[in-house]
């Protein structure tokens, strides 16, 4: 698991799943540049990332990795090379893109966690980070959390450990977090592993995607907005001492 760079994740805070793109300045500067949320398509021919609307971004200068299912991708592209109606678009990649993980929301009643976490809308250089819809199934969160710094050349074995150490869950007990058009999901964060009894005093920052199709596909009624509870501690990685905290989430789309 890497760490997010936030110079570049920030400017995605309230655009999931859209292409934010700007012109290079002069007018005659076809170049366009842009950054974006994507799914994975490493098994198309040309293999290429998809956008929300279903658009295929094919990287011209780099292998796509099959092993992860979603990305944040910056990209620039000549304008002059596309057509106004390309459902496809081949692009320079101008960083390595962002791999991250996508898992299905659990039809249960929720776990007990172990573990806090520091926030689901953690501070970058250009604001707050938030998280949000990247199509109807897909809720994209940036987690913020505690966790023991290691270096990830000189205590490789060290770093993977803590990496791989945590986890996180979504649940939803249709039978009772469905109400008045709110649907509550319950974010649980675990911690299994790493060197034992030390203190987390670092914080970090990774996507996760949460695909909520099969919570969709079980309640009856029109959902309007997403509530998403977790037990939070932005003092330090006591569980104990961690409190509830929800974060809602407008959900605009018709069935």
């Amino acid at each position: 698991m890497k760490q997010v760079k936030f110079f570049l994740v920030a400017l995605m805070a309230v655009v999931m799943g859209m292409s934010v793109t700007s012109c290079l300045k002069g007018e005659e500067n076809n170049t366009v540049q842009g950054r974006l949320f994507v799914k994975v398509n490493p098994y198309d021919f040309p293999p290429s990332f998809v956008d929300a609307a279903g658009g295929k971004w094919i990287p011209t200068n780099a292998t796509i990795d099959a092993s992860k299912s979603m990305a944040l991708i910056s990209f620039q592209y000549d304008k002059t090379t596309v057509e106004a109606t390309a459902t496809s678009i081949n692009v320079t990649l101008v960083e390595d893109p962002y791999y991250f993980d996508k898992s299905y929301v659990v039809l249960a009643e929720p776990e007990a966690g172990n573990a806090p976490m520091y926030t689901l809308q953690p501070e970058s250089y250009y604001g707050i980070v938030r998280g949000g819809f990247f199509d109807k199934n897909i809720l994209v969160l940036p987690l913020a959390y505690w966790y023991k710094k290691y270096d990830k050349t000189t205590e490789k074995e060290k770093y993977e450990a803590e990496m791989n150490a945590h986890s996180f869950k979504m649940y939803c007990d249709v039978a009772t977090d469905f109400k008045d058009g709110v649907l509550t999901l319950t974010l649980v964060h675990n911690l299994n592993g790493g060197e034992e009894n030390v203190k987390r005093t670092d914080k970090i920052m990774d996507y996760k995607a949460f695909d909520i199709s099969s919570v969709l596909n079980s309640i009856n009624g029109t959902v309007n907005s997403v509530k998403v509870k977790v037990m939070e501690n932005q003092s330090s990685d006591s569980y104990t001492d961690a409190s509830e905290k929800s974060y809602n989430f407008e959900y605009k789309f018709e069935e």
